[in-house]
């Protein structure tokens, strides 16, 4: 399993909106992710030689926090 988590990504204006509606910053953020995901997976799937059997992605906008967890098909190392 692999988790990444990160804070500080919105800029000035979605860190305004966030304010109003943050599940509208959580759902452009989660559409980018989506465009650019099966890049990203098979990037990792090559570093660390194994099949992404899972994935979630989940941003908190109004917290400007961030978590991406993979589980892989196999123990990593």
């Amino acid at each position: 399993m692999l988790i990444c988590r990160g804070e500080g990504i919105l800029s000035d204006t979605e860190k305004y909106i966030s304010q109003i509606n943050p599940e509208i910053i959580r759902e452009a953020r989660v559409k980018v992710l989506a465009e650019y995901w099966p890049e990203l997976a098979e990037y990792l799937e090559d570093k660390l030689e194994a099949k992404i059997i899972h994935h979630i992605f989940d941003i908190e906008a109004e917290n400007d926090f961030w978590m991406l967890v993979a589980v892989f098909d196999q123990y990593l190392n």
